[in-house]
């Protein structure tokens, strides 16, 4: 007994599935497929690290120029008749603003002996070893700046310059710089500098005339340091002298 033979639907039902698939897959690629995506370059090289600057040098000699007198001894007829300056002073190198004095603070008790009295010696034993002492009296500065080469080394501790002295005879006026530093912000030696030596009322007594401190005449309390307004002789600023200096070769 024969059975009849049924023809077989599972070839052409894989044949529709394979061409359905071939149609689908022509359709999503007509050679518009994604690209691959090349290779990132290799990073470059970074550039070596630069060396570090060598370190500032220590100490700096500056050459100073002859001072340019305005008012003084020197200048006939700038003060009146028997008015000088202390024959002693101070000049002292140290570290920036910490100079025995700054204009618009009020004096210390050591700046009020100087400038009330002439003598330095309260101001340099307040300063102990952050002041540097360059010069305290008249011969010693002269010594500088009369040698055939007026110079002051300098150290990187102590780059700064203040100088103060008395008005003979006054109540309280001086002359002087403060802070007159060699280098800058960062630490960097400055090829020169400048600065003007003026004339200032420190504030500690009352007085208006060429005379010494009266008794009683104290200024309770003290008034800042300001520059010496004394016309005719001193209208302020009243500049004494002009001082530069520049950075000598290594």
């Amino acid at each position: 007994m024969q059975f009849p033979v049924r023809p077989s639907t599972t070839l052409p039902l894989l044949a529709g599935l394979l061409l359905a698939a071939g149609i689908a897959i022509t359709a999503c690629d007509d050679g518009g497929s994604t690209p691959v995506a090349p290779a990132p370059a290799p990073a470059p090289t970074p550039a070596p690290t630069p060396p570090p600057p060598p370190p500032e040098a220590e100490t700096a000699t500056y050459l100073f120029a002859q001072p340019e007198d305005r008012i003084g001894p020197r200048q006939p007829g700038t003060l009146p008749e028997g008015v000088s300056f202390s024959a002693e002073l101070i000049l002292v190198a140290h570290a920036p603003d910490a100079g025995p004095f700054a204009v618009g603070e009020t004096a210390s008790d050591a700046m009020k002996e100087l400038v009330e009295t002439g003598s330095p010696e309260a101001l340099i034993e307040s300063g102990g070893d952050s002041f540097q002492v360059v010069a305290d009296s008249l011969g010693a500065l002269l010594r500088i700046f009369l040698s055939p080469e007026p110079s002051i080394e300098m150290n990187l501790a102590q780059p700064c310059l203040s100088y103060a002295e008395r008005i003979e005879p006054s109540p309280d006026w001086f002359i002087g710089f403060a802070n007159v530093c060699a280098t800058d912000e960062d630490g960097q030696w400055l090829d020169m500098i400048e600065t003007q030596l003026l004339a200032y009322d420190a504030g500690t007594a009352a007085g208006d005339e060429y005379a010494d401190k009266a008794d009683g005449a104290d200024t309770e309390p003290r008034e800042p340091i300001a520059l010496l307004d004394k016309p005719p002789h001193f209208v302020a600023p009243a500049i004494v002298q002009i001082l530069s200096a520049t950075r000598a070769a290594e």
